[in-house]
């Protein structure tokens, strides 16, 4: 009788601890569905209305910078507030991106597959005008770039 009742509680505490790791599984794979999904919205979001807008305008700079000095550069952005204002936007995208992966929110790898490339354009193109914008924003336009890699 009474080895019946140890197996019987014995069957007892496997339930109890396998509801435990069931438990824990799931919450592991739910937080990776999260990760997942959090990338696949932040490169969705580079398609976003808005940002496609500002993308137009900094499309035009990848012509001109190559034949103009960093100063012409930064007066021919200071000059055209809708520009500037393309260009914050497009910053704004890839710090949300910065600290998304630093939150361990994203799979940068997965994120960089799609966008990589493109970040790592816009990273150099738009150096100058960071750099105008004090140090501590060109060290977090560093760390962008070398999110990139």
């Amino acid at each position: 009788m009474e080895a019946l009742k140890a197996a019987m509680l014995g069957l007892g505490g496997l339930g109890v601890v396998s509801t435990i790791l069931l438990s824990v599984f799931n919450s592991i794979e739910d937080r990776y569905m999260k990760i997942i999904e959090n990338t696949y919205t932040h490169i969705t979001q580079w398609d976003d209305a808005h940002l496609a807008a500002a993308r137009k305008f900094t499309r035009k700079l990848k012509e001109t910078k190559p034949h103009m000095s960093d100063m012409e550069f930064l007066k021919h952005i200071n000059d055209d507030e809708e520009l500037r204002h393309s260009i914050v936007l497009v910053c704004n995208y890839f710090e949300q991106v910065r600290i998304s992966y630093l939150m361990k929110r994203i799979d940068i790898k997965h994120f960089n597959k799609c966008l990589g490339p493109v970040m790592e354009d816009y990273n150099e193109r738009l150096k100058p005008y960071v750099a105008s914008q004090g140090s501590d924003s060109l060290k977090d336009w560093e760390e962008i770039r070398a999110l990139s890699k």
